[in-house]
């Protein structure tokens, strides 16, 4: 009895030892334009150029962008407000200009335009996961007879 007693807890032990020291899957990465809420591992990554996808651009309008679109999937081992989570993205593009629109209490839209790029971003959060995706526009240019192109 005792052996057993020993044994489950061993092994409780070890499992709750693997999902606290997930990994990220291989290949993935943060975006540059946002950090990771800590406890979070990546458990699906993907890149698509050129990608599309629709934003709100406030609360009553929608827009649909394209240029390479970044699509990550953050989990933990934990439960998480995604209110929290939300505004935490919220609170980060402000100091930059930025421009969030707070969708609904787990949903988030922002625009930001940093070093000479713009780029949306949706932030949808669960209580123990997140989706980001994001689109990197391509450069606007203006070109000799005022045509405004994107590269």
């Amino acid at each position: 009895m005792k052996l057993k007693v020993v044994f489950l807890f061993c092994l409780f032990v070890l499992t709750g030892c693997f999902r606290v020291f997930a990994q990220d899957i291989q290949g993935s990465s943060d975006h540059p334009l946002f950090s990771r809420i800590p406890g979070f591992s990546i458990n699906d990554y993907m890149v698509e150029e050129p990608g599309i996808y629709s934003f709100h651009a406030d609360q009553d309008s929608i827009i649909t962008v394209e240029g390479k679109k970044t699509t990550i999937h953050y989990m933990c081992n934990c439960v998480e407000s995604p209110l929290r989570i939300i505004r935490s993205f919220s609170n980060s593009v402000r100091p930059n200009g930025g421009r969030s629109i707070e969708y609904s209490d787990n949903r988030i839209y922002i625009n930001l335009k940093k070093n000479g790029r713009e780029y949306w971003a949706e932030v949808y959060a669960g209580q123990d996961d997140y989706f980001l995706t994001i689109i990197e526009l391509n450069p606007v240019i203006e070109n000799n007879s005022g045509t405004i192109k994107q590269q």
